[in-house]
């Protein structure tokens, strides 16, 4: 009989596929699911959220399209979610300001 992480990792179900990888995450950073919804989860939303803004944006520009396909996105490093969000929020100004 298969344990239900087991189940999760052979099929690949996407809820419980990714609440497993949720699980690994917490488990090899210490951070606590709590921790990560009210603490981490509000920052990526913000961070997300300005990426989309800043995407729409340049995508109006085809200059800038062959440039935003090839930008690599960096990785979401909770101690640096602050900068990572100002870093962002410095891309958006421009933009607004057109």
């Amino acid at each position: 009989m298969q344990t239900w992480e087991e189940d999760c990792k052979k099929q690949e179900y996407p809820y419980e596929f990714y609440a497993h990888v949720i699980k690994q995450y917490c488990k090899e950073n210490s951070i606590t699911p709590l921790q990560l919804d009210f603490i981490v989860w509000s920052k990526m939303q913000k961070i997300m959220a300005a990426e989309s803004f800043i995407k729409t944006f340049k995508d109006d520009d085809e200059e800038n399209k062959e440039v935003i396909n090839s930008e690599e996105l960096e990785p979401y490093d909770i101690l640096n979610l602050k900068t990572t969000l100002e870093n962002r929020l410095s891309e958006i100004r421009p933009l607004i300001c057109k």
